[in-house]
């Protein structure tokens, strides 16, 4: 098969006559079909920042994402290493987003009209994003028109091509950068289908090096079905999309219910890390239990059962930091403060005798190694310390014991002597 992508015939000396007759050509002979779109289909758009095409695939429907098993995993086959290879020359700053909608017309019992399925991006690929929030049919609308355009659109300019198995396929429609069809004359800039209530931008972009060597970013679904009044409600997370350097893709279902972290012991620990901490709470899972201290990845973590399971904490400086425990998909639970480094103490000096001399009393103490101890004496043990007076001390021996001789002063009133490390 001939490479539309690399071959000079077709793409350079022989431009679009040479395309046109390769593509005439394809589908009497190889029986491709066309792009459609139905309504309620989940859509995949992707665009390149300064690229010439743009690439718009049809998922099916959007339904089929959440009645998956949970925790199973669907390899994305709606575009081919050709299509993508075509669309985009490198996969560096490569821009996409995963969405569908419900117009009003179209709803049902289970997804009334205005209700959208849009991805936001992690910044952490093990974790999930925070919770996209649902909104009134009123600010709703908008976007659904917006993302239901993308397909529609999608459709029409697929039929003023030939289906030739790689630019206008079934699933998937390569679409001329900028164009009043595509996907990012739906979405612009802001990447929110001029919507702001989808806290931003719901699109992932790669890196300019993405694909030079192994590496993926994820994106999260959430359903968003019209919050029933103007106060936004969170949003439902169905899963996520991993897209991967080499092109491919994949959507992981998530668990039944995210886990529920009630309780850890013991809650403190020393900086050096060590401490093996026991979790407590709901929803844990056998495999790839992710727990942090701090934002730190513990690196030992045991699954007891979906109630407890057991992590050593990591070193860190010391402080009381947060405790989070997330499943593989990325659903997490975190308790603030939850666990205290707490840097070692070393024993407080004290008094191990004190005995008379002749004409002295002579005072020895313990846990005494610090060179800045210091003995201060009163004759009123009720008197605020900056009022005792500090006595000359002598050094620490070599048994680590302190000992002052002072001289006894006849007649004097009871006396009362302090040991204290500033």
């Amino acid at each position: 098969m001939i490479d539309l992508k690399t071959s000079p015939g077709c793409r350079n000396s022989m431009g679009l006559t040479c395309l046109a007759a390769f593509l005439l050509g394809a589908a009497p002979a190889f029986g491709f079909v066309g792009f459609s779109y139905t309504a309620r289909d989940m859509l995949i758009g992707f665009r390149q920042s300064g690229g010439t095409e743009e690439l718009v695939v049809d998922l099916g429907q959007a339904t089929n994402f959440y009645h998956l098993t949970p925790g199973s995993v669907t390899r994305i086959t709606n575009y081919s290493p050709d299509t993508l290879n075509y669309a985009f020359s490198d996969l560096g700053g490569v821009s996409w987003s995963v969405f569908s909608s419900v117009i009003a017309g179209q709803s049902d019992a289970n997804q009334p009209a205005y209700t959208l399925w849009a991805t936001r991006a992690r910044t952490d690929t093990n974790l999930q994003t925070a919770v996209d929030m649902r909104q009134k049919s009123s600010r709703q609308s908008g976007a659904a028109q917006y993302m239901t355009s993308v397909g529609v659109e999608g459709a029409i300019y697929a039929n003023s091509l030939t289906p030739d198995g790689i630019t206008d396929t079934a699933t998937s429609v390569v679409i001329p950068a900028g164009s009043s069809l595509g996907y990012f004359y739906e979405i612009t800039a802001t990447g929110d289908f001029n919507q702001t209530f989808l806290d931003g931008n719901i699109e992932n972009t790669t890196a300019n090096d993405f694909g030079s060597y192994p590496s993926c970013v994820v994106s999260d679904l959430y359903e968003l079905q019209p919050a029933p009044s103007s106060t936004p409600v969170a949003g439902v997370f169905h899963g996520f999309f991993r897209f991967n350097s080499d092109g491919t893709m994949i959507y992981k279902a998530a668990y039944n219910s995210p886990p529920a972290l009630t309780s850890i012991s013991p809650t403190t620990g020393v900086p050096a890390g060590g401490t093996t901490v026991t979790l407590t709470g709901s929803g844990f899972t056998a495999t790839n239990m992710i727990v942090e201290f701090g934002g730190i990845l513990s690196t030992s973590v045991q699954y007891v059962n979906s109630t407890t399971i057991t992590a050593v904490a990591p070193a860190d400086v010391a402080g009381a930091v947060s405790v989070l425990v997330a499943n593989s998909d990325g659903q997490y639970s975190a308790l603030s403060g939850a666990f205290t480094y707490q840097a070692a103490v070393s024993a407080p000096p004290g008094i191990s005798s004190i005995t008379r001399s002749g004409g002295n009393v002579v005072i020895v103490s313990t846990n005494t190694a610090n060179s800045s101890l210091s003995l201060y004496t009163s004759t009123n043990i009720t008197a605020p310390r900056n009022s005792w007076i500090s006595l000359n001390t002598n050094s620490v021996g070599a048994d680590g014991r302190w000992t002052n001789t002072i001289a006894i002063t006849r007649g004097e009133p009871q006396r009362y002597f302090l040991l204290a490390i500033p």
